[in-house]
Order: structure tokens, then sequence, then C-alpha cells
């Protein structure tokens, strides 16, 4: 992330606006750019696995996004990324939301003179801070995220390849407890690999009664706090693993703005060197002009003017 960007955590469009207002009031916003993170429902991910695709991806994830947001296309902004791709199958992670709310949040940053670059999930932010932190991990390893209230975040990652992301909604521990067994037995049957190496999660755990011994009996590894992480950070890293971004094609990034700024810099020296050398041609004409003039006196220009008559 460059220092001239700010990355804002917001659930709603009403969330984002006092942020913003605290920091002005503050004096601490001195970001030309911004990114947000939301937690909210507005943005929805969604892993995907296609077989025998006919036509384009975009068009085939572009029909899931309809389906989960019931929007027409052309109210729908989408992103998404490709983590393997076969003959048979393609496998990867669309991220959509409602283009009318991305409008919102837009609006209101460019109201306060903050370009935005990045709209993302919170929950790839983590997802991403957490590899970032851990980038030494190896075989099959599952992190679990429940910062946020009745929501699971699941993920699992075998040598860095993706096999699992799911958002769990639940209200009640039981039901938490029911989409974890759920989803891990899930994960065991279609991989031919049936272990785990490592299990960690981040955030109060506690509050969802025996849930780590439940995981720990699915899984027979002990799971791990993680005690310190920072999703912030992950925003603009160019070794995120997870890189969609619901701007992706309706803004420039930081590095295109920074070679168009270059460009613009280099055009306008090259006007600027134009217009001095045809400055110096013009007063060096009139220089002349003016010196020829200087070297003929008015009597010899009447001279001039009656012997051009007496050749006509």
């Amino acid at each position: 992330m460059t220092p001239d960007t700010k990355t804002f955590i917001a659930h709603s469009v009403k969330d984002l606006e006092p942020q913003i207002a605290k920091l002005r009031q503050d004096h601490l916003v001195k970001a030309h750019y911004a990114a947000l993170a939301l937690t909210g429902s507005d943005v929805l991910v969604f892993p995907f696995n296609l077989t025998n695709l006919n036509g384009s991806i975009h068009h085939h994830l572009e029909l899931e996004a309809v389906e989960l947001l019931s929007l027409t296309p052309k109210h729908i902004v989408l992103d998404y990324q490709i983590f393997e791709s076969t003959k048979e199958r393609t496998h990867g992670i669309l991220i959509c939301m409602p283009k009318k709310v991305m409008d919102e949040y837009t609006k209101v940053l460019l109201k306060n003179n903050l370009i935005p670059t990045n709209i993302n999930s919170y929950y790839l932010s983590v997802i991403n801070a957490f590899i970032l932190d851990n980038a030494d991990l190896k075989g099959r390893v599952c992190f679990l995220d429940l910062s946020a209230p009745h929501r699971i975040y699941c993920s699992v990652f075998n040598n860095k390849h993706c096999e699992i992301l799911r958002d769990i909604p639940y209200e009640t521990t039981d039901e938490a407890k029911n989409e974890i067994v759920q989803t891990f037995k899930s994960i065991v049957a279609k991989s031919a690999t049936k272990e785990f190496n490592q299990i960690f999660y981040w955030g109060d755990i506690m509050g969802l009664g025996d849930l780590g011994g439940v995981v720990e009996a699915l899984t027979g590894k002990k799971i791990q706090q993680v005690l310190e992480l920072n999703p912030l950070k992950s925003a603009f890293s160019k070794k995120n693993f997870l890189k969609v971004n619901l701007l992706r094609n309706f803004s420039f990034s930081l590095e295109r703005r920074v070679q168009l700024l270059q460009l613009t810099h280099l055009v306008a020296i090259v006007l600027i060197f134009f217009c001095i050398q045809t400055g110096l041609k013009i007063m060096n004409a009139i220089y002349k002009t003016q010196s020829v003039r200087a070297s003929f006196s008015p009597q010899d220009y009447e001279y001039a003017v009656k012997l051009q008559k007496q050749v006509k």
C-alpha cells in the first residue's frame, strides 16, 4: 500500500461517511486514494467449479451473479480469479455486488476528494493477511475466521492451492457446529488428501462452545489461535493470493496511475521544449526583419519605389 492511500472497513455506506468525517476532523486524512474492505452482505464471495465449460467464463459467472443477486447483468459488478483451469474443469472465486451500491460507495469517496481504487470483501482481506503472515506453511491448512458475529469464514489451502472458501452464516452455536461438521466432511470427501497438517482460527472461539473440540475431533489436529492479524496491510500487496477487485474495470490501479502521470510529465516536457524552440525561431525572424529595415533610410525606400515604377 502506498502512503497516499487510505483503507476503510465499512459495513454500509452510512458506516463509511462518519469514518471519513472523523478523520477529516482530526486532520488525519492525507490520502488521495481509498480502498474499501466491506463486511456487509452487499458483497458476495462465491467459489466456483465449472465443468465441461462451453462459452466464455465471464458469461457463465455473470449468470451465477444474476442468480445470487437476483439482478440483471447491467446492474451487477463482478470480478473473478481462476485458481486452476484444465479441459475438464475451471476452479476459482467470484466476487459480486449490486452496481447501485458500489456507486453509492464511490460517490461518498469522490465527494471527499478520495479516488476509489479497490473495493473488496473484508473476508478476503483477512485471508490474504493470514497467508502473507504464514508464507512458509506447507501441506493442507485450514483457516477459520470467527471475527464476524454469526458468521464463520472457512478456507482450506493445500500447498497454496485453494480447495475451499466458504461463508457460513449461523444463528445458534449448534447450527454453527453442524455447518462446520458438514463442511469438513465435504472437504475430505472431495479430495484425495484426507488429512490436515494445521488448523488455525482468528476471533472468539469461546463464544461458540466446544467448536474447537469438534474441529480437533474431525481433523485429528490441535487447533491453533492466530493472535495478531492486520487485514488492512494486504489491501494493495502484490503478494496477495486473492487478487479480485470490484473496481478493476472502473478505475486505474495505482501503478497505472503512476505510469500515466509519468507519461503526462514527458509529454509536457516535450511540448515546453517545442514551444521554446518555436519562440526562439520567431524571435530570430523578427530580429532579422528589423535588422533589414534598419539598414535602409527613408530616402532609399522612396528611391526604390520610383525605380520600380520606371521599370514597369
